[in-house]
Protein backbone atom coordinates (compact mmCIF):
# COMPACT_ATOMS: atom_id res chain seq x y z
CA UNK A 1 0.00 0.00 0.00
CA UNK A 2 1.40 3.46 -0.91
CA UNK A 3 0.10 4.23 2.81
CA UNK A 4 -2.45 3.23 5.34
CA UNK A 5 -4.33 6.33 6.57
CA UNK A 6 -5.66 8.08 3.20
CA UNK A 7 -8.78 8.55 1.50
CA UNK A 8 -7.38 6.64 -1.54
CA UNK A 9 -4.70 4.18 -0.89
CA UNK A 10 -3.05 2.30 -3.94
CA UNK A 11 -2.60 -1.58 -3.74
CA UNK A 12 0.11 -3.41 -5.69
CA UNK A 13 -0.20 -7.08 -4.22
CA UNK A 14 2.13 -9.71 -5.64
CA UNK A 15 -0.07 -12.30 -4.56
CA UNK A 16 -3.70 -12.62 -3.71
CA UNK A 17 -4.41 -10.39 -0.51
CA UNK A 18 -7.36 -9.17 1.95
CA UNK A 19 -7.82 -5.77 2.51
CA UNK A 20 -10.05 -4.72 5.49
CA UNK A 21 -11.49 -0.89 5.75
CA UNK A 22 -12.85 -0.19 9.63
CA UNK A 23 -14.63 3.38 9.57
CA UNK A 24 -16.16 5.00 13.03
CA UNK A 25 -18.02 8.05 13.45
CA UNK A 26 -18.41 10.41 16.07
CA UNK A 27 -20.23 8.40 18.42
CA UNK A 28 -18.16 5.80 18.56
CA UNK A 29 -19.78 3.64 15.58
CA UNK A 30 -17.96 1.38 13.86
CA UNK A 31 -18.32 -0.99 10.48
CA UNK A 32 -16.04 -2.59 8.51
CA UNK A 33 -15.96 -3.41 4.94
CA UNK A 34 -13.69 -6.21 3.49
CA UNK A 35 -12.26 -6.96 -0.09
CA UNK A 36 -10.30 -9.68 -1.89
CA UNK A 37 -7.72 -8.67 -4.29
CA UNK A 38 -7.42 -12.08 -6.11
CA UNK A 39 -3.95 -12.06 -8.18
CA UNK A 40 -3.77 -15.03 -10.67
CA UNK A 41 -0.13 -15.82 -9.80
CA UNK A 42 -0.18 -18.95 -11.69
CA UNK A 43 2.13 -17.28 -14.86
CA UNK A 44 2.61 -20.91 -17.04
CA UNK A 45 5.10 -20.76 -19.59
CA UNK A 46 6.72 -18.52 -22.33
CA UNK A 47 5.44 -19.37 -25.84
CA UNK A 48 7.84 -17.93 -28.94
CA UNK A 49 6.63 -19.25 -31.98
CA UNK A 50 9.09 -20.58 -34.27
CA UNK A 51 7.60 -19.21 -37.21
CA UNK A 52 5.22 -16.96 -38.91
CA UNK A 53 3.43 -16.24 -42.09
CA UNK A 54 2.92 -12.29 -42.59
CA UNK A 55 0.58 -12.56 -45.91
CA UNK A 56 -2.67 -10.79 -44.65
CA UNK A 57 -4.72 -13.70 -44.43
CA UNK A 58 -5.73 -13.06 -40.51
CA UNK A 59 -3.75 -15.94 -39.53
CA UNK A 60 -0.38 -15.76 -38.15
CA UNK A 61 0.70 -12.03 -39.61
CA UNK A 62 2.48 -11.16 -36.52
CA UNK A 63 5.49 -12.39 -34.25
CA UNK A 64 5.12 -12.15 -30.72
CA UNK A 65 6.14 -13.62 -27.26
CA UNK A 66 3.35 -14.76 -25.35
CA UNK A 67 3.27 -15.14 -21.76
CA UNK A 68 1.74 -14.38 -18.40
CA UNK A 69 3.03 -12.56 -15.77
CA UNK A 70 5.83 -10.37 -17.81
CA UNK A 71 6.91 -7.19 -15.95
CA UNK A 72 9.46 -5.92 -18.82
CA UNK A 73 10.61 -7.54 -21.76
CA UNK A 74 13.17 -6.85 -24.48
CA UNK A 75 13.00 -7.93 -27.91
CA UNK A 76 15.84 -8.19 -30.90
CA UNK A 77 15.52 -9.97 -33.75
CA UNK A 78 18.53 -10.36 -36.43
CA UNK A 79 19.07 -11.38 -39.55
CA UNK A 80 21.55 -14.10 -41.02
CA UNK A 81 23.96 -11.36 -41.09
CA UNK A 82 23.68 -10.06 -37.87
CA UNK A 83 21.78 -6.82 -38.18
CA UNK A 84 18.89 -6.04 -36.13
CA UNK A 85 15.54 -5.76 -38.03
CA UNK A 86 13.48 -5.42 -35.04
CA UNK A 87 13.80 -4.29 -31.44
CA UNK A 88 10.54 -3.68 -28.86
CA UNK A 89 10.47 -2.85 -25.13
CA UNK A 90 6.74 -3.26 -24.93
CA UNK A 91 5.35 -6.97 -24.31
CA UNK A 92 2.28 -5.92 -26.76
CA UNK A 93 3.95 -5.05 -29.80
CA UNK A 94 4.76 -7.62 -32.51
CA UNK A 95 7.05 -8.08 -35.54
CA UNK A 96 5.01 -7.58 -38.97
CA UNK A 97 8.19 -8.92 -40.56
CA UNK A 98 9.34 -5.75 -41.99
CA UNK A 99 12.34 -3.87 -42.24
CA UNK A 100 13.05 -0.29 -42.33
CA UNK A 101 9.12 -0.22 -43.95
CA UNK A 102 10.01 -2.83 -46.82
CA UNK A 103 8.53 -6.84 -46.12
CA UNK A 104 11.50 -8.77 -45.50
CA UNK A 105 11.61 -12.54 -47.69
CA UNK A 106 10.81 -15.82 -46.45
CA UNK A 107 14.04 -16.20 -44.28
CA UNK A 108 15.13 -17.59 -40.87
CA UNK A 109 15.99 -15.11 -38.29
CA UNK A 110 17.70 -14.88 -34.54
CA UNK A 111 16.16 -13.42 -31.96
CA UNK A 112 16.67 -13.00 -28.16
CA UNK A 113 14.15 -12.14 -25.55
CA UNK A 114 14.77 -10.92 -22.22
CA UNK A 115 12.12 -10.93 -19.49
CA UNK A 116 11.62 -9.57 -16.14
CA UNK A 117 8.56 -11.15 -14.75
CA UNK A 118 6.46 -10.03 -11.52
CA UNK A 119 8.45 -11.09 -9.21
CA UNK A 120 11.71 -9.93 -10.71
CA UNK A 121 12.97 -12.62 -11.70
CA UNK A 122 14.83 -13.02 -15.17
CA UNK A 123 15.22 -15.25 -17.51
CA UNK A 124 16.76 -15.56 -21.61
CA UNK A 125 15.67 -16.51 -24.36
CA UNK A 126 16.89 -17.31 -28.10
CA UNK A 127 16.17 -19.28 -30.98
CA UNK A 128 15.15 -18.78 -34.47
CA UNK A 129 11.93 -17.69 -36.23
CA UNK A 130 10.72 -18.62 -39.97
CA UNK A 131 9.21 -15.55 -42.05
CA UNK A 132 6.94 -17.61 -44.40
CA UNK A 133 6.05 -15.56 -47.43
Amino acid sequence: MNCSNCDNPIVTPLSTTNYCVIGSNEYNCKDTACLTILVDDNCGEIFIPSAFSPNNDGNNDTWFVHGRCIKNIEVKVFNCWGEKVFESFDKSKSWDGTFRGKNLDTDVFVYIVNIRFIDNSKKEFHGNITLIR
